[in-house]
């Protein structure tokens, strides 16, 4: 049996599996799980041109609303930014969602009612359709059942929701780590049915050994400019978002480097996440990044009490890398480090290596639009802020595009390289009901001009 097969045949049975699983519930719930969702059309493309052509392929459904909610899912797949990994058993996805009840996710390992991060299992033949997914929360928030009670500004930076996430495979000697970065939230406020509950947003690291089996809990790696408190006491009625964490590898001097070839002790994990201070990008929330050396890292792992994990990561500013990402303060109630602002008007980012242009292409929502923007830089610090080279653009068909995701799932080289934007898609009256929005997929194609 060759390892096409055999991984079709892993595909199918964990499809099957999933949906014996699932059949008890959609069938009790059959006016939940069975209307009808259209079929979107494809936004509008534009693209500038520059040393090489952007292009972006036809529309693909990666999942509905009644398949994922066959598959035992609340809401999601995905909340956030997707991840993927390349196991030995194929392709794995992963993204945030929450389970439904236990008639819905059963079985050995399952985790019913529980918001947090997933794997889901891509067609063999077609990595833009998800047609599995695993009921068993890899990564969860401490109030995994979302049962939000009013209370002050204390508490664990995860408490109320786990939002995973980017992940990027990571050579450890002669092993594979898969680094997996997840958004994090402590809610607070009254809970606001029909709305998302108001939150102070952080970002976490989490490690799989296991080819994406298991992960753990590396902590906490950054905190926005403000401390909770202060943050609760200034803007009681608005969350801080933060983002979920995308991140790249780049050297010493900013330039993207190629996750197949990067050396841990020249090389940095960039993370680029939204930051917010009154005396900066006036005032707003806009996009911006921090690093940490990739050798010191793969050492945390290592760390059984993961002590040094919260001194990691160094914010930029004026041009340095030299301010503190987080702090060690259990309840965020220190302020974390000054930032220098990467763009402005950016909401959900991801970004990815391109191996053709050996750049970096950023993906994200542009605020109050129906449009996901594409950019492209070979300095992981400076940023065309006038130029995206390219837009999916839903204005005209009244939907709207959300939390774009950026997936390689060819070997990331030259001469193989695959990559997709995959990003939800509903009315723009639905109010980002999951009910309504389409899970979507697009090819990009990225070719150089001249010979």
């Amino acid at each position: 049996m060759t390892q096409h097969t055999r991984l079709s045949v892993a595909v199918a049975l964990v499809l099957a599996l999933a949906i014996i699983a699932a059949s008890g519930t959609c069938s009790a719930q059959q006016s939940e799980c069975s209307g009808t969702t259209p079929v979107p059309e494809c936004p509008g493309f534009t693209s500038s041109k520059g040393g090489f052509n952007f292009t972006v392929g036809a529309c693909s459904v990666a999942s509905t609303y009644q398949e994922r909610c066959t598959l035992g899912f609340q809401f999601g797949y995905v909340d956030g930014v997707m991840g993927a990994a390349h196991t030995p058993d194929g392709l794995l996805y992963f993204g945030s969602a929450k389970s439904g009840s236990s008639a819905t996710c059963s079985g050995p390992g399952s985790s019913p009612d529980t918001q947090g991060m997933y794997r889901l299992y891509p067609d063999a033949n077609n990595p833009s359709h998800v047609i599995a997914a695993a009921c068993d929360a890899l990564l969860y928030p401490l109030n995994k059942h979302g049962n939000l009670t009013p209370r002050g500004v204390t508490g664990p930076y995860d408490s109320d929701y786990l939002g995973g996430g980017p992940t990027m495979e990571i050579a450890d000697g002669d092993k594979k780590l898969i680094l997996l970065t997840y958004h994090s939230e402590f809610q607070y406020g009254e809970a606001r049915p029909g709305l998302a509950n108001l939150f102070f947003g952080t970002l976490g690291l989490a490690v799989s050994t296991d080819h994406g089996a298991t992960f753990r809990k590396l902590g906490e790696i950054i905190q926005p400019r403000s401390s909770r408190k202060a943050w609760i006491r200034d803007f009681p009625d608005k969350a801080l978002s933060i983002g979920n964490g995308p991140f790249i590898l780049g050297d010493e001097n900013d330039r993207p480097v190629s996750p197949n070839h990067a050396d841990p002790e020249k090389t940095y994990i960039y993370v680029y996440y939204i930051d917010q201070d009154k005396d900066v990008c006036n005032g707003d929330q806009c996009l911006a990044v921090a690093r940490a050396r990739l050798a010191d890292v793969i050492n945390a792992v290592h760390d059984p009490n993961t002590s040094t994990v919260p001194y990691l990561f160094r914010k930029y500013y004026n041009g340095k890398f030299d301010e503190p990402a987080a702090t060690t303060d259990p309840n965020n109630n220190i302020p974390s480090g000054r930032y220098s602002p990467i763009l402005s008007a950016v909401f959900s980012p991801s970004i990815i290596y391109e191996p053709v242009t050996q750049s970096a292409l950023l993906a994200y929502q542009v605020p109050n639009e129906h449009t996901i923007a594409f950019r492209m830089s070979g300095n992981l610090v400076n940023w065309d802020s006038t130029k995206p080279i390219a837009t999916l653009d839903e204005r005209k068909q009244s939907f709207w595009v959300r939390y774009p995701s950026l997936i390689q799932t060819g070997a990331g080289e030259r001469n193989d390289s695959q990559l997709w934007i995959f990003y939800t898609h509903d009315p723009e009256g639905s109010k980002g009901s999951w009910q309504t929005a389409t899970f979507m997929a697009r090819s990009i194609k990225v070719l150089l001009f001249g010979p």
